[in-house]
């Protein structure tokens, strides 16, 4: 049990797999709360083991509901557990019954004051689920979303108060320099999940890659293991020995070493969410190939055109591709910048208002 002479802060995301972006989430809003109070609060992940906080906090972490009940506030952090995805809608909303509305329910049920930062909102079709999300929201003290369709969606649900800030990840250079490619030979990272369903997209895209001259192409994940490893890609990796590109597969590393990957890229190509806004975050060309709607939302709000749905059309986006091999420069807007860190600047301010004393 933790001891009572320090206010505990809960924080909760999506901690429950060694997935890339959420973990770089909690990361970041542990940083910033420890920045605010250092060694003077405990910070408890209530649903998580102690194994795994073990990525995500240098303070004193607690994990546990007794914890929970005892803490000044719960944070719920950025990530997209309130926004499903297109497929296996049931299943879903079931397993994150579990990870996220319990938790809020404990909450509310101890009068425990609750902050949501930086989430996903909508589609919600599942009626019970999203009866639960709305509830704690209307609860919640705070509530920043990071788009506008997020904001929308609550206000179609009765909720008028929500504020916008994109991603926080989109801070990230305040932490880490943005690395300027010296290097005459392009350094490609691909970050293709789910590129199986889509071999004609993929060999348009692979034909773009074969056009750069001695180019360093380098297959990554962004959880544990490697997708490559899977039979499903082995229709994947044939193409690219058919197109004689010479490739290296790097099984997920860590937050750290992922992020290292990215700044030292030339170009970045994803199907996934948060290591296309760490790209941006660090001034990378990138190219969105999304699944997930929310994704589509990020590229829209920072203005990036190269984004297309994984269910596209190969060769109604070869020029496209051939557009976004020849751009030249990316670099994020000191507006978005300073608008992600708003994020930061609401969870303190409802931290204070808290008395973490």
């Amino acid at each position: 049990m933790a001891n009572s002479r320090f206010p505990i802060i809960s924080v909760h995301g999506n901690y429950f797999e060694v997935n890339y972006g959420d973990i770089l989430l909690i990361r970041l809003y542990s940083k910033w709360i420890s920045e605010a109070y250092g060694d003077k609060v405990l910070i408890n992940y209530p649903l998580a083991d102690q194994k795994t906080i073990k990525n995500f906090t240098t303070n004193r972490g607690l994990t546990g509901l007794i914890n929970l009940c005892r803490s000044k506030a719960l944070i719920y952090v950025g990530g997209g557990h309130f926004g499903e995805p297109p497929n296996n809608v049931t299943h879903w909303s079931k397993r994150n019954f579990k990870r996220h509305i319990v938790v809020g329910l404990i909450a509310i049920l101890f009068r425990i004051p609750i902050a949501i930062i930086g989430l996903e909102y909508g589609p919600l079709t599942n009626k019970i689920y999203r009866f639960y999300v709305l509830l704690i929201t209307k609860y919640a003290k705070l509530v920043v979303v990071r788009n506008d369709e997020s904001k929308s969606f609550l206000q179609e649900n009765g909720f008028k108060k929500a504020i916008v800030c994109p991603d926080a990840v989109l801070a990230l250079s305040e932490y880490i320099k943005p690395a300027k490619n010296a290097n005459s030979i392009p350094f490609i990272l691909l970050h293709l999940c789910r590129i199986y369903k889509n071999i004609d997209l993929l060999d348009v895209l692979l034909e773009q890659i074969c056009q750069l001259k001695n180019s360093k192409t380098i297959l990554i994940s962004d959880n544990r293991g490697s997708y490559y490893s899977s039979p499903r890609y082995n229709n994947v990796l044939e193409r690219f020995n058919k197109k004689g590109i010479d490739y290296e597969i790097i099984a997920y590393p860590g937050v750290d070493e992922l992020i290292d990957l990215i700044n030292k890229s030339t170009f970045v190509i994803t199907t996934k969410l948060h290591v296309g806004i760490t790209a941006a975050a660090l001034n990378k060309r990138v190219f969105s190939i999304y699944n997930h709607p929310k994704t589509k939302r990020f590229h829209r709000q920072i203005g990036n055109i190269y984004c297309i749905p994984l269910s596209e059309g190969g060769e109604n986006n070869k020029e496209l591709f051939r557009s976004f091999f020849e751009s030249t420069t990316f670099s994020l807007s000191d507006e978005l910048k300073q608008s992600a860190l708003q994020n930061k600047i609401y969870l303190v301010s409802f931290l204070n208002s808290s008395k973490m004393n």
